[in-house]
Parts: structure tokens; C-alpha cells; sequence
């Protein structure tokens, strides 16, 4: 299912980078992907509200708004050389420590190959930029980050049974490491709505 989607964000981006998209079928066609892993493989954030009236609704909205938030925030923040891809990077860095601090291999692996990822395509992306990541990459790597956070545990008990050194505060971790692109994304459309 994660596949899935990130093949078809990354044909729409394809599309997009050489015909521009409108908005509203950019954001229709990035809701789905994310809509479908909440539902379908249970990928959700705060799944701790289940057990009220309304909670799972709940959860599954605060997932796909996560995931538009990432996703987007990735893109919008690919206008200059190397700084998606370098923001990219270094985000999965730290969480691919915290994903090996808790014993999420599956996670920590695929962290792993996304900081590879941007580190090999930095090398050709770093000024003068000799290739451009584009929507067709950008949005693929904000909704892997998404998927990543949304996959990892950050409190409670480790696979192994071992209780993880986060406490309550560390469910905040994922927006302190992706601060700078959501707050680019938050400004960059409040600048749009406003004009």
C-alpha cells in the first residue's frame, strides 16, 4: 500500500512537473494515498482514541492531515539546490536513531535507505544543481518521511518487550525534527490565501 501511493504521488508529480496541476486535484489526488494506509493498513497516529466515540473518524482525519502536511511540506520546500533533499536527510537521520533506540528494524531500515537516497542525490544537487528533484521526487520523499513517523513508536514498550526512554513528550519528536519545513509549508500558504 505504501508503494502504491508513493508510485502514484510520484506519477502525479511527473505530470505536474511538466504540465502544472491545479491545487485542488494535486491535494485530491495526495488525500487518497494517505486516506488508503489509514484505512486499509491500519497506519494511524493516536490510536489511543479508538476507545472513545468517534475516535477512530478522529484518528484516521489527524493521520491524513499529517500526511498532507509532510508530504507537502517537502514540496513546498524544494526551491532551492539541495535543500528538500539536505532538510530530507538530515530529518531521517534522527529518526532513524530514535527508530534504532526503540528496535524498529523494519522502520530503521527503511530510514536508512531514504538517508542514502538523498545523500547520493545531493551529490548532483548541491549548487550548481546538474539534476532537480521536482514535484515527481519531492512529494515521494514527504510522504515516505510521513509514512515513517506515522510507522514508528516513540513511547511505551519496544518489540523487544524493553521500555522506550521517551516518555509522553516524545510523541512531539516528529514536529520538533520537522519544524522548519512545516512552518515553511504554514507560511508559504497563509502568503497564498492572503494574495
Amino acid at each position: 500500500a505504501f508503494l502504491a501511493g508513493a508510485l502514484a504521488l510520484h506519477a502525479m508529480g511527473l505530470v505536474d512537473d511538466r504540465r502544472p496541476l491545479g491545487p485542488r486535484l494535486k491535494l485530491a489526488i495526495t488525500i487518497l494515498p494517505a486516506l488508503a494506509l489509514a484505512l486499509l493498513t491500519d497506519t494511524r497516529l493516536l490510536t489511543l482514541l479508538d476507545a472513545y466515540p468517534g475516535g477512530y473518524a478522529l484518528s484516521v482525519a489527524i493521520t491524513v492531515v499529517w500526511f498532507l502536511a509532510v508530504t507537502n511540506a517537502l514540496n513546498f520546500i524544494d526551491n532551492m539546490d539541495g535543500l528538500s533533499a539536505g532538510v530530507a536527510m538530515i530529518a531521517s537521520a534522527c529518526f532513524l536513531v530514535a527508530a534504532l533506540m526503540s528496535a524498529q528494524l523494519f522502520v530503521a531500515s527503511v530510514l536508512s535507505l531514504t538517508v542514502g537516497a538523498c545523500a547520493g542525490f545531493l551529490l548532483f544537487n548541491f549548487p550548481p544543481a546538474r539534476i532537480f528533484m521536482g514535484d515527481g521526487g519531492s512529494l515521494v520523499l514527504g510522504f515516505t518521511l510521513a509514512f515513517l513517523t506515522t510507522r514508528t513508536t516513540y513511547t511505551g514498550e519496544s518489540p523487544t518487550g524493553e521500555p522506550l526512554a521517551g516518555g509522553w513528550y516524545a510523541l512531539f519528536m516528529p514536529l520538533v525534527i520537522l519544524a522548519v519545513p512545516l512552518y515553511d509549508m504554514l507560511s508559504v500558504t497563509l502568503i497564498r490565501v492572503r494574495q
